[in-house]
């Protein structure tokens, strides 16, 4: 690969980022060409008039400000906006709270059906009501892109193709705007998310919630893929892959600051959401 394309910011605290072919085929139906996740620093700011390619960012966690058509959003987790040629873009950071979120670079007409079927073409914000799936799949993208091999690209485009069908499901149900249920849904989950990690269990997150443990797993049921245990336990799968990335941090103590009962349990709960064992991920970060 080239040198670190200069769109990439260096105003970032820690990232993961790959880059793959930077012209890619002008005939090919979807390309990968960049993607990564990044926590932006205070002084981290966007301002471009146009793109080279499609683009997705989400926020995993903290917030940010982007400004489309002139227009300024506020955006938390869940959080996804979509740019590319011809789209004017400003990003600020929250300084409060600073964002770790995650970005794909990509080409071709496909891709651009898959984001006007998703309803987010270039320009579009949304709120994605249940970014957890979205996130996992962007990291699936993440691990590929920045490992060496043959059939990079492919893996790469194969995967992408995953995460911009996903987007279509990710979208809050139109049915469900304005409902009472849904709105306590809404809170609760962004209650477990921004404790990133830190909830060890569904009895702690309903009481946190304020809600009854069997209430707040049939919210889940009626409007998320996964019930609220799941979502704890990514978030705490997710928080111990960044600490995995700290080359002092054992995985038992890791896995006893997260609440896991025994490192078997932590690396049996890891495996089931990153597809490998902590020690082999930290191998390959």
């Amino acid at each position: 690969m080239s040198q670190t394309p200069s769109f990439l910011s260096p105003q970032v605290t820690a990232f993961r980022r790959f880059h793959l072919e930077l012209v890619p085929d002008p005939h090919a139906a979807l390309t990968t060409v960049c993607g990564g996740w990044e926590r932006c620093a205070r002084d981290y700011a966007i301002a471009r008039p146009t793109f080279p390619y499609l683009a997705i960012e989400v926020v995993a966690s903290g917030a940010c400000e982007v400004e489309l058509a002139g227009v300024w959003h506020l955006l938390r987790r869940g959080g996804c906006f979509v740019y590319g040629p011809g789209v004017e873009h400003r990003l600020r950071v929250v300084a409060q709270r600073l964002p770790k979120k995650y970005f794909i670079d990509f080409t071709g007409p496909e891709a651009r059906r898959l984001l006007e079927r998703a309803g987010l073409p270039p320009g579009t914000v949304a709120q994605l009501a249940d970014p957890t799936l979205i996130l996992a799949r962007i990291d699936a993208v993440i691990a590929a892109g920045t490992r060496p091999g043959a059939s990079v690209q492919a893996i790469c485009d194969a995967l992408l193709r995953a995460v911009l069908l996903t987007l279509a499901d990710a979208a809050t149900p139109a049915t469900a705007n304005g409902s009472r249920a849904h709105a306590t849904y809404l809170r609760c989950r962004r209650w477990i998310e921004d404790r990133d990690g830190a909830i060890a269990s569904l009895a702690e997150a309903a009481t946190g919630c304020r809600v009854d443990p069997a209430y707040l797993c049939r919210l889940f049921q009626r409007f998320a893929s996964e019930t609220p245990y799941d979502l704890v336990r990514r978030l705490r799968v997710r928080r111990a892959a960044d600490l995995l990335r700290e080359p002092s941090r054992s995985v038992a103590s890791i896995a006893d600051e997260l609440g896991f009962s025994n490192p078997f349990h932590f690396s049996r709960a890891f495996k089931r959401v990153f597809g490998l064992p902590p020690s082999a991920f930290r191998r390959g970060t």
